[in-house]
């Protein structure tokens, strides 16, 4: 394997059907400040960062006013999969739950599949196999799907229905990244919502 740079190691293994050997890049906790600032200019249109192993590092305070202050979550209860399966808000807000969970478990799966031997990986698994009986029901069945195709259907308690969709992109120069924007949809009058949603939230921050 001299001599070979890292995307032809990579193919390698796959000819030899071999399991993927994990990224070089280091795993990302702190945000770049224009990465930040991005989000901060999305507005109303709630965003996160989340890191390789589906930590949220970054967002902004339309995705807080459409959850929660995640700034006063741990690191832990901000990795995504963690979020969804044992925080209460998302079986709250998600009209299709059980539907929107099984998908990211499989992308989860799809996009992790290099790090299966980490000792992050395994923790996190074993974790929610303890504590989260649809976890530990859906993950033996290796489900795989690439990416959220389909919108995400919200009932949320202050402007009830939202319809938003998920696009995901990989952040250029930092490849253990990835940016999630959640644009709405006509349905609903969501973007009305989420106007109304980031003017509670800043006549809340005003109040503090």
């Amino acid at each position: 394997m001299f001599g070979l740079n890292a995307a032809e190691r990579n193919h390698l293994f796959v000819l030899a059907r071999q399991q993927l050997p994990a990224d070089p890049f280091p795993l990302t906790d702190n945000m770049n400040p224009a990465l930040q600032s991005i989000l901060d200019a999305l507005g109303i249109y709630p965003a996160t960062v989340a890191n390789q192993r589906w930590d949220i590092v970054a967002w902004n305070q339309a995705m807080c006013s459409l959850y929660t202050d995640l700034g006063k979550l741990s690191s832990r209860e901000r990795n995504a999969l963690w979020f969804m399966f044992t925080n209460p808000l998302q079986r709250a807000l998600l009209v299709n739950w059980e539907k929107e969970a099984q998908g990211m478990l499989a992308s989860f799966r799809a996009g992790t599949e290099r790090y299966v031997g980490e000792p992050w990986f395994k923790a996190l698994v074993t974790d929610l196999q303890h504590i989260s009986p649809e976890f530990r029901a859906w993950w033996p069945r290796h489900d795989i799907q690439i990416g959220h195709m389909g919108p995400i259907e919200l009932n949320h308690p202050l402007v009830g229905r939202l319809v938003l969709q998920s696009t995901p992109l990989q952040v250029a120069n930092a490849p253990n990244l990835r940016l999630a924007i959640y644009t709405p949809l006509p349905e609903a009058d969501t973007a009305k919502k989420l106007a109304q949603l980031a003017e509670a939230g800043e006549k809340q921050i005003a109040a503090l």
